[in-house]
């Protein structure tokens, strides 16, 4: 495929997810030389894929009509209001998570804690790095799952945070929460450690963050196989959160990874008395 094209679509794919931007801070973010971004913007915007308002890059109409035949605009449809059901009854942020060709990223999220982290920390991040991903990872044959994953070493959290597009966002949230409490653990940095966590999903059910990327996101995740793609639920928050409403956000979880299932089905469980 043609460097130039996939180059194009990444654009576009920034734009989406963190624009407006100006072209100075897309080149940044992509880590194009300048002048290439220009060309390839112009290119976009005379197709109608990018436009421009007050000065900043953001997508155009054409862009926006793209997915509207997607079997994945049917799904995030479908997710969105399982994830507001979820994080209403259970006080945490929570998102439905898709592989996108190597990443996991959000499709859908409600709660405050989503709305606190950092855009790049929310909206794509490696497989490999956070419950979310370990939750889609089981789902992949050994083959795909060789294809996506780094190379050993896998990156670890620092590794992975700094990579995620930009480093003040997330400098800004560390300052104002507290990070003295140590991780539960580390991400898995190789495929034993890796394939370790994923052994411990098949058996319970539910993959687990406790701080490991950062100290005050914990998680709570399950696979959710019968989507238009690989895809997990999660539930993050605090610890504390996690561990007090640990037995609901998982019976919430259950319910809402059935097949058919509703934000009725999930409003009706959590109803139910907890064993």
């Amino acid at each position: 495929m043609s460097k130039t094209l996939i180059r194009g679509l990444g654009l576009i794919e920034e734009v989406d997810l963190h624009g407006p931007l100006t072209l100075t801070e897309l080149a940044r973010r992509l880590g194009m030389h300048i002048t290439i971004a220009s060309r390839t913007v112009s290119a976009c915007e005379d197709a109608g894929w990018l436009t421009r308002v007050d000065g900043k890059i953001t997508v155009g109409p054409r862009s926006a009509l793209l997915g509207v035949a997607s079997p994945l605009t049917e799904t995030v449809r479908r997710v969105e209001p399982l994830v507001r059901a979820i994080s209403g009854i259970c006080g945490a942020a929570t998102a439905a998570t898709g592989l996108i060709g190597g990443d996991v990223m959000i499709l859908a999220s409600a709660g405050a804690l989503a709305a606190e982290l950092p855009a790049d920390l929310s909206s794509r991040s490696p497989i490999h790095a956070m419950a979310a991903g370990h939750a889609i990872a089981v789902q992949l044959s050994a083959p795909q799952l060789d294809a996506i994953l780094p190379l050993e070493p896998f990156p670890s959290a620092q590794q992975v945070i700094e990579s995620l597009g930009g480093w003040a966002p997330m400098r800004a949230y560390l300052q104002t929460h507290d990070t003295s409490a140590p991780p539960g653990g580390a991400i898995p940095q190789t495929r034993d450690a890796l394939d370790a966590k994923l052994d411990a999903i098949r058996s319970e059910g539910f993959a687990r963050d406790y701080g490991e990327l950062h100290t005050s996101v914990n998680c709570i995740a399950a696979p959710w196989p019968g989507l238009s793609l690989p895809a997990s639920l999660a539930c993050f928050a605090t610890r504390e959160l996690i561990e007090s409403n640990r037995d609901l956000i998982e019976a919430c979880l259950r319910v809402a990874t059935t097949p058919g299932a509703s934000a009725q089905d999930v409003i009706r469980a959590a109803a139910k008395p907890l064993a």
